[in-house]
């Protein structure tokens, strides 16, 4: 009983070995977890994003698989420096070299991602693998590797709509005095009437007041009328008694107060 069991456990652990070997033989490697022997050469074997591409998106993320472990702890420091982005007119731009842990995760030993963002449009860009990038087992990868790509030009932006206008408010009712175009005929008439009386005022002000006659003047002249009235009728008696011809001494009166009325009124039209 006890033989039969120590066959089963001894054919279990043959059988264990072989599957190792034959995965590690799968593989083409050494059974050492470089992912292939010292004699192999390291190459890219496969890039998510081809040589050439075009319409690229301005933030990428460009995966990479390499025939050999690149990312183990005994090469990630020389590794992770071995990347570099460059655009057309050779200015350098920053990425980020993403390295997953091949203790953790085995599966991930071979790949390795480069990150960029904020690209610009339009814009033709190399990401550059250096020659120097080396596998955990020593196998460097030589030449380095070039990947061109172009990102696509930017999108145009929708004219901005335009803002919403609000309702125009009711204006009340003006109540600013009517000016003199909007007045009817006869406001116009009576104010061009006080207009011009005024303009008449002011004129009547502006001119010098005439001088007024003196009183004492006007009764000398009026003295002096009646003296000369008298004196007419006088002469006027003495050539009709000297002609003689019977004319009465009576008739002369109204002739001389007709004189002396008509020197008054004369005088009267002077003042």
């Amino acid at each position: 009983m006890k033989l039969k069991h120590s066959i089963i456990f001894i054919v279990t652990v043959l059988l264990m070995i072989l599957l190792t070997t034959g995965t590690a033989w799968a593989e083409g490697g050494n059974g050492d977890g470089s992912g292939g022997g010292s004699d192999k050469p390291l190459l890219l074997d496969y890039s998510s994003l081809p040589n050439g591409s075009t319409d690229v998106a301005t933030d990428v993320s460009i995966t990479l698989t390499f025939t050999k472990n690149v990312v183990n702890m005994a090469v990630r420091d020389n590794n992770s420096g071995c990347f570099s982005l460059t655009s057309a007119d050779g200015a350098s731009i920053p990425i980020s070299v993403i390295m997953g842990d091949d203790q953790v995760d085995p599966d991930i030993k071979r790949i390795i991602t480069v990150e960029a963002y904020g690209l610009a449009p339009a814009t033709t860009y190399t990401l550059t693998v250096s020659g120097a990038l080396t596998s955990k087992s020593g196998v460097s990868l030589g030449d380095p590797v070039y990947l061109s790509f172009t990102t696509k030009a930017a999108e145009p932006q929708p004219a901005p709509e335009p803002a919403p206008q609000p309702a125009a408010e009711p204006q009340p009712a003006s109540t600013e005095t009517v000016t003199e175009k909007e007045q009817p005929a006869s406001d116009q008439t009576e104010a061009e009437a006080e207009s011009e009386k005024e303009k008449e005022n002011a004129e009547a002000v502006s001119e010098p007041e005439k001088e007024e006659p003196d009183t004492e003047q006007q009764e000398e002249k009026q003295a002096d009328a009646l003296i000369a009235a008298d004196e007419e009728a006088d002469v006027a008696e003495d050539q009709a008694q000297a002609a003689g011809s019977g004319f009465p001494a009576w008739a002369v009166i109204p002739i001389i107060a007709v004189v002396a009325a008509a020197v008054i009124i004369i005088a009267r039209k002077k003042k």
